[in-house]
Order: C-alpha cells, then sequence, then structure tokens
C-alpha cells in the first residue's frame, strides 16, 4: 500500500478516540449516518436507484479495497446512492468515502478512428450551492468515478471540478487512455472538457487505475482535493511512483 496520504490521517486520528459504530437513522427525504454516536457525515442526501445498475459498481469498489488487504466495516446499500463504505486497512487506519460512482460505457464516433467510453457527472445533492456533497469533518474522501466493472478498471474526475450546480459534464476517455490505464494500473491525463456556449472550460486531470488501485486512490483524493490541475497531475505521478516502488 502506498504511503501517500498519511500525513493528512484525519480518519486514524479519530479512531483512536472513539468507538466504530454505525446507525441508519431516515430524517424526511435524508439520511443522517451516527459515527461512533458523532453524525459524521450530517444529512447526506440520498438517492433510490435499481439495484442491478449499482450493484456491479459497489461490488468494483468494496472487492478493490478487499484486494489491497483492507475490512470493509460498513457499506451502504446496492439500492442506494451515493456509494458509502468505510473501511479498515491494513495498517489500521480507517477511512471512508463517499462515491458517486458511475457507469463507463462505450460510444462509436462517426468519421473518425477509434472508440472512446464515457459518464456522465450527473449528481443530485437537492441544493442548490453545490453539486457535490463534501464531508466537512474531513473523515470522508468524496469520489467521482466512472467504472467499467467487465474490463476492471476506473476513472476519476476532479470532484472541486464539478462541485457547482451547473449542466451536467460528460466525461469522454478516449481508447488510447484505457489501453494505458491497464497495461500500467495507474495513469494520470489532462482532459479539456466540450466548451458550454462558447466558452473554453478549464483543463481537468483525470485519475485511471486497476480494481486494486481504489485504496490508492482515496490516498490521492484525499490530499488533491483543492488542488491546482497542474498539482494534481504531479501528485498523480508521485502516487504511480510510490505504487510501483513500494
Amino acid at each position: 500500500m502506498p504511503s501517500i496520504g498519511h500525513s493528512r490521517s484525519y480518519a486514524g486520528n479519530f479512531a483512536s478516540t472513539c468507538a466504530w459504530q454505525v446507525v441508519v437513522c431516515s430524517l424526511s427525504s435524508t439520511k443522517v449516518f451516527i459515527w461512533g454516536g458523532m453524525p459524521m457525515l450530517h444529512q447526506l442526501p440520498t438517492q433510490p436507484v435499481e439495484e442491478p445498475a449499482n450493484k456491479p459498481l459497489l461490488e468494483f469498489i468494496t472487492n478493490g479495497f478487499r484486494t489491497a488487504g483492507c475490512r470493509i466495516l460498513f457499506s451502504s446499500p446496492p439500492e442506494q446512492v451515493p456509494i458509502v463504505i468505510t473501511t479498515e486497512t491494513p495498517s489500521g487506519e480507517r477511512i471512508g468515502i463517499i462515491a458517486y460512482a458511475f457507469l463507463l460505457t462505450r460510444t462509436t464516433r462517426r468519421r473518425a478512428v477509434g472508440d472512446r467510453r464515457s459518464f456522465e457527472c450527473k449528481c443530485d445533492t437537492g441544493r442548490k450551492d453545490t453539486n457535490l456533497w463534501i464531508d466537512r469533518h474531513g473523515l470522508h474522501t468524496t469520489l467521482l468515478i466512472g467504472i467499467d466493472p467487465l474490463d476492471g478498471f476506473f476513472v476519476s474526475a476532479d470532484p472541486a471540478m464539478h462541485d457547482t450546480p451547473r449542466s451536467f459534464t460528460n466525461v469522454v476517455i478516449s481508447d488510447k487512455h484505457v489501453q494505458r490505464i491497464r497495461r500500467s494500473g495507474w495513469y494520470a491525463w489532462e482532459w479539456r472538457p466540450p466548451s458550454r456556449s462558447g466558452l473554453e472550460e478549464p483543463i481537468e486531470v483525470l485519475v485511471g487505475g486497476n480494481c486494486g488501485a481504489i485504496l490508492s486512490l482515496v490516498c490521492f483524493e484525499r490530499i488533491a482535493h483543492g488542488l491546482s490541475p497542474g498539482d494534481r497531475h504531479l501528485l498523480a505521478e508521485t502516487t504511480r511512483c510510490e505504487l510501483f516502488t513500494s
């Protein structure tokens, strides 16, 4: 497991001072997760989904944690989004994620060479000021992730680039990048979203990896939150080096 992210071991510090007990309470259309007697996910808006559509995404993430030697402490039901998971790493650190996960689908472009895959960042928090739910306690890491369960890889977008109430973004990945992800197990690259209303969108850094790199992704996103695209790219390359030298 890479050491990156341990300098910000919020969950690990908190774990030593409380019991890890999870209770789910219904409050109108939202849910509050009581973690060790303290509401960690204050009024996290959840949405019902069809279990067959979300279950492969949930299983991909939990299998990724288990591949890295983690123990799953809590997992939200497959008929609910976003996905909420708490896990204990091999080093004993306890971390949590809030994953807005989407299925990567293949599309064929007319008059173009090669296919591509994409996923639509379509989140609904029920609020007008934000597009994603971020844990204000800093104990849960938010992921915005496209998953291909059949080919066994993911592509993670920068949550900070999508945390505004704007029209949904379709994240597009070329087969060239898919091949690099599958060949190396971890790959980062720059991507510019399609322009809106004639305005050029800022460059975004996407990070892809295989199923076993889920824990590394969480460690990466925990530190990368709020970084500029250049710093995010540099951190992703540092993570890749630690992955394959540890």
